[in-house]
């Protein structure tokens, strides 16, 4: 859930025309003129078809992911390191990686650490009246943007809202006009999965989580152990379920969503 707040920051970086969806960002890691990675766009880093090497699995204790989030003092560094496995755009591999690094691109384009680090109340958290919200830092000082945000149920539920609502609150604008949309919009290198850090409903997707049979336009954060954040925007619904269930086949999400439309329906 933390990376869809993550990629809500970057669209605010990339509405102000400080980067590009269409341009490689600066990375000192990637300067060598002869280097594949410059190939990759912010746009590939934000659906997860970097193309970078990357091993996901939380029951490895020796994978990237476990060891960027327990050991490594600069999570970003941990992604910008890996080595091409496929062409930027080509192929979808979900890692935790990409999204440090997006957050560590967002540092270093702010270029003030002061500034940076009050970014996420200043523009997301403060118009949203997200009071409990909390996004820790990694040792090297930039945002976990791949794990580390804690918020209560209710302020979730703030945040799915102003997305359900295409980036507007209280009549003011807080995301780019259309930044919704891409981050919504079914990628095809994740056959429909997946979006812009979200998990979306295209009818190609055919995961065994997939949420079939729910209103067009559905997407959902997905956070660790069963934590999700589901928005219908076309029902003006957000669904949030707190929850600690470590084997997935035990929490079917698009079930609880099915049964709270249909007493909504009851109820009207």
């Amino acid at each position: 859930m933390a990376k869809t707040v993550t990629a809500a920051l970057a669209g605010i970086i990339i509405g102000q025309g400080h980067l590009s969806l269409e341009l490689a960002p600066p990375l000192s890691e990637w300067s060598a003129t002869n280097d594949p990675r410059q190939a990759i766009t912010m746009t590939h880093l934000l659906l997860m078809e970097s193309g970078l090497k990357w091993d996901e699995s939380y029951l490895n204790p020796f994978s990237d992911v476990v060891r960027m989030l327990f050991i490594q003092p600069d999570t970003g560094q941990k992604a910008a390191s890996k080595r091409l496995a496929a062409l930027p755009g080509r192929h979808f591999q979900y890692s935790s990686g990409t999204t440090n690094l997006i957050s560590r691109i967002i540092r270093q384009t702010i270029g003030d650490d002061k500034a940076y680090w009050q970014f996420p109340r200043q523009t997301l958290f403060n118009p949203l009246a997200m009071e409990s919200a909390v996004f820790e830092l990694d040792a090297g000082g930039t945002f976990v943007g791949s794990s580390y945000m804690y918020a209560t149920a209710r302020d979730w539920a703030r945040f799915g809202l102003l997305l359900a609502q295409d980036g507007n609150w209280n009549g003011r604008r807080l995301l780019p006009e259309g930044w919704v949309a891409f981050m919504t919009e079914p990628s095809d290198s994740s056959n429909g999965c997946y979006g812009g850090h979200v998990w979306t409903n295209g009818p190609e997707c055919t995961e065994d989580w997939a949420m079939g049979g729910l209103p067009e336009g559905t997407f959902s954060m997905e956070g660790h152990y069963g934590q999700f954040v589901t928005v219908i925007p076309s029902q003006e619904l957000v669904i949030v379920r707190f929850g600690m269930t470590k084997n997935p086949q035990d929490w079917n999400q698009a079930d609880l969503v099915r049964k709270v439309l249909s007493a909504l329906k009851s109820e009207n």
